[in-house]
């Protein structure tokens, strides 16, 4: 986790769009809590407005009023009488004062009193005063039930037109947030990925700058196309640790904890109980940490060896299509996509058991939801429309949990990639400047001297290269060095520009040793024409200029021109804007070479090492070159290494070196009268 929070500290420079975006993270989420109040609220209205219309198609008596005992008993007394009286007055008078009983209750009891003056009034022998009691009490009673129908339905009236008032509110607040969360979502979604890219531009960059900054070891040492896997590949799959790591992980651990306050706050015992399932994400999520960082470090790992298998096959093309190995080399590609395949489908395997845990976290949850609040909405405890609105916040609850069970997998996965990405950020240069290194400052040809050098390549088991090797180059000299392959010609020049450090004795230049100078300066002074020069994909402008970035084209000219380029240039359709293919794809050897001189012409350095500069070239070529190369080290102290010894006559100094030592120095016609292995070496070639 703390290669993690290294990659997590690029973004440094754009917290402000990360606090932003953080804000609206904030924001979307509080918005999307008022959805379940609102689903709720409509509900509960729905069921208040449904019952208020059933009251009023019921009529009164559906409040369910009781009558109070005293006048129960009375109710009864007269109920006894009517029905047990033989004369009519009796009977009617019993009506008239159960209807007045009656009349003096509730609304539901009324009706009953209109009943009874009605039953007076239609009796034949009823008394007159009696009759006429009647039709005044019930007249009263009419205007009593009319009178309370119409304050009823009053009420019913009013409490829609609140509730239906209240719901506009909602509905416009709800409006209005839903377009907001639209807005919001927007920077949700862009900011982090904005902040992501920008990461990944830096990361990149800075990793580009320091592997170029590394040893030579370490790139001899690698395969190119696993370095470039490093650099391109888990660099973008470390990205997902800030849009996941800082936008997805805190949003959803911000939702959790604020709705599961809210839920607290609605009824503490529910959301206990919901969250009673939790801890089987937890147990489940820690279960799998470790096997799924393995998984993903070894998916990267197969990744990165595939990769590097097909770059480097694909520039030895020429090499597998002529000794006819498509098929062997198939075969390899096909054991490494099988070995990544293994490792993707373990990774995907893990992944869907993190995935199936949090699936079924949140579907056990919302079961227990849903059970208890049946229960409670039965039981008369919970209103449908609250049960809503807390079924719906434990929805949102568990939602951050598919979130983090998602996010949880990728983020292993980008963890391995970080410590594969600072692994190399890790890995210090062998080759540094020293704490006091000045920039070497070179104002002619300088004198190079070897004193007691001794080296050996740094690998598993060291073999010593060069062995107290010692010789000096007087300035502005043409020194050879020839002798059998393998015997430390090229591994001497290459400490010359401390691509690697000396074990042991000293390399000076102008008495100054080159480990007290800077690399930069260091290499600015030295020239280097290889055996083998590798042209960029580009014009073949580009690939001069690459001598000296800004030269001018006149500078670009003279310099072809000292290099015997600048005619088969011109004979290219393009000229100078002619593009080459990568590696020089397009051009015979002869010509890459010449290009490889214009370069170190437009260079200009006082040093100039050459590396078998003829070798594999046909006469004319060859003469082309050391005619060109006669012009270049003019003024120069000069190193060639040379199997083809017609390299070697025109230098100053000869150096016989094999097995690490200098066997035999002097100029070419001094080694001849000589009769050593020189001379030998002379013969064979020149017969």
């Amino acid at each position: 986790m703390r290669n993690l929070w290294r990659f997590l500290a690029y973004s440094r420079p754009y917290k402000k769009l990360l606090a932003v975006a953080l804000t609206a993270s904030l924001l979307r989420m509080v918005m999307s809590t008022y959805m379940p109040i609102y689903v709720g609220s409509v509900i509960n209205y729905v069921e208040d407005t449904y019952k208020g219309a059933r009251q009023q198609d019921d009529g009164p008596a559906a409040a369910g009023q009781v009558v109070p005992l005293d006048a129960e008993d009375a109710i009864t007394n007269l109920t006894a009488t009517i029905e047990t009286a033989d004369a009519p007055e009796e009977k009617a008078k019993a009506l008239n004062d159960r209807g007045d009983a009656y009349i003096g209750l509730s609304t539901p009891q009324v009706e009953k009193a209109v009943a009874d003056f009605t039953a007076v009034i239609e009796m034949a022998d009823a008394p007159p005063g009696q009759k006429a009691r009647a039709l005044s009490a019930r007249s009263a009673a009419y205007d009593k039930l009319a009178a309370t129908d119409s304050a009823a339905a009053a009420d019913i009236t009013d409490a829609r037109r609140k509730g239906w008032n209240r719901l506009t509110v909602m509905t416009g607040l709800f409006a209005w947030l839903l377009l907001l969360h639209m807005i919001v979502t927007i920077g949700r979604v862009h900011l982090p990925q904005r902040v992501s890219a920008s990461v990944v531009r830096d990361i990149r960059y800075q990793l580009y700058a320091h592997v170029q900054r590394l040893s030579l070891g370490f790139h001899t040492s690698r395969p190119s196309g696993t370095i470039t896997s490093r650099v391109i590949t888990d660099v973008q799959t470390a990205q997902q640790s800030i849009e996941l790591g800082l936008i997805v992980t805190l949003q959803g651990g911000m939702q959790i904890v604020v709705i599961a306050c809210i839920m607290l706050y609605m009824n503490w015992l529910w959301a206990l109980i919901c969250f009673s399932v939790v801890p089987l994400f937890l147990i489940t999520t820690h279960l799998l940490r470790r096997p799924l960082r393995t998984a993903s470090r070894r998916m990267l790992e197969s990744t990165e060896q595939m990769s590097g298998h097909v770059h480097e096959r694909f520039g030895m093309i020429r090499e597998v299509q002529s000794f006819g190995a498509e098929g062997d080399e198939q075969q390899q590609v096909w054991h490494h996509t099988e070995q990544l395949r293994s490792h993707s489908v373990r990774h995907s395997l893990l992944n869907g058991v993190l995935t199936a845990a949090g699936e079924g976290t949140t579907y056990l949850g919302l079961a227990v939801v849903l059970l208890f609040g049946i229960y409670c909405v039965s039981a008369g405890k919970v209103r449908i429309g609250d049960f809503t609105t807390f079924y719906l916040f434990t929805q949102r609850l568990f939602m951050p949990v598919q979130w983090l069970t998602g996010a949880y997998g990728q983020l292993q996965t980008a963890t391995s990639a970080t410590e594969r990405i600072f692994e190399f950020f890790d890995t210090e240069p062998k080759v540094q400047n020293s704490p006091n290194a000045t920039a070497l400052e070179l104002h002619g040809a300088p004198v190079v001297r070897l004193e007691n050098v001794y080296f050996s390549y740094p690998v598993d088991k060291p073999q010593i290269v060069l062995k107290d090797l010692s010789f000096s180059a007087p300035p502005g000299s043409r020194v050879a060095l020839v002798g059998p392959s393998g015997g430390g010609k090229s591994t001497a020049l290459s400490l010359l520009p401390r691509f690697y450090d000396v074990q042991s004795g000293h390399i000076l230049i102008d008495d100054r040793e080159v480990r007290d100078v800077t690399v930069e300066s260091l290499r600015k002074a030295i020239g280097i024409v290889p055996q083998e020069p590798v042209l960029f994909s580009g014009t073949i402008r580009e690939n001069i200029l690459y001598g000296r970035r800004g030269a001018s084209e006149d500078e670009v000219l003279q310099a072809a021109n000292a290099a015997n380029a600048h005619g088969f240039i011109m004979a290219q359709e393009a000229g100078y804007d002619t593009v080459v293919g990568e590696r020089g794809v397009g051009l015979s050897g002869g010509q890459v070479q010449r290009i490889a001189i214009a370069r170190a012409f437009l260079k200009d350095p006082p040093i100039l090492i050459m590396d078998e500069p003829t070798s594999n070239l046909d006469a004319i070529s060859e003469s082309l070159i050391l005619e060109a190369i006669d012009r270049l080290a003019k003024g120069r102290t000069t190193f060639l290494v040379a199997h083809r010894l017609s390299v070697a006559r025109s230098a100053d100094v000869v150096l016989v070196i094999d097995d690490g030592q200098v066997l035999e120095m002097g100029s070419h016609e001094e080694l001849l009268d000589l009769g050593g292995i020189y001379c030998d070496l002379w013969r064979r070639q020149v017969g």
